[in-house]
């Protein structure tokens, strides 16, 4: 019995976090996720400790409530800050033991954590996650970190630097083989990504500029 409840738990994780990943950063997908399914999927994966798939879902289920939580209600969003923090707590734990396969993913928790306070500290935490997911061959978390950064200039209106961090995400979902990824960015941004002309990826120094 306990067989078939660990096997349930982990067709549960898997497909939520497909879900997850694959709708990381657009808004109307993410709107149309059930929470309580992520809830669940939670729950289940307390019987795996140690499988792979509960540290992605780990990293990915914050990343997710993130997204939800400026268009969610006053008492939804203090329930996802208590689910986000307590998953940012572990992911701490996590890079702290082996940071080589977890400080990027805990820095991205960190970073999206600072955009929803609208504060400018998630820049240089954004930049230290892609460099620290490129360093370990974690392309497509670098590819996604540059997606969550784009977003976050987004919501700054702050295109060229959005257009930089877009376009980086592009060749990155590229070279992980996510052809598809890639096509739907450059589709969902095609005038962002013509203003990246240069390499300059904004990091803490930066931002004087930015808030000009």
């Amino acid at each position: 019995a306990l067989r078939d409840i660990k096997n349930t738990a982990v067709k549960i994780s898997i497909e939520t976090v497909k879900n997850l990943i694959n709708n990381s950063i657009d808004k109307n997908k993410v709107e149309k996720l059930n929470t309580k399914s992520l809830e669940q999927a939670e729950e289940a994966l307390k019987l795996v400790p140690g499988y792979i798939m509960a540290f992605e879902h780990n990293f990915l289920y914050p990343l997710v409530l993130t997204a939800l939580y400026k268009q969610s209600s006053k008492s939804e969003q203090n329930k996802f800050l208590i689910e986000i923090d307590s998953c940012e707590n572990k992911m701490a734990e996590w890079a702290g033991n082996c940071p080589e396969n977890f400080k990027h993913k805990h820095l991205l928790i960190l970073a999206e954590k600072a955009r929803l306070a609208n504060n400018y500290s998630a820049i240089e935490l954004y930049y230290e996650a892609i460099n620290s997911a490129n360093d370990n061959g974690f392309i497509q978390y670098a590819a996604l970190g540059n997606e969550l950064a784009a977003r976050f200039f987004l919501e700054m209106n702050k295109k060229e630097f959005a257009g930089i961090y877009l376009e980086k995400a592009v060749k990155l979902y590229e070279s992980w083989g996510a052809q598809a990824k890639a096509e739907e960015l450059a589709a969902k941004y095609p005038d962002l990504t013509g203003l990246a002309q240069h390499k300059h990826l904004p990091g803490i120094s930066d931002q004087l500029d930015l808030n000009s």
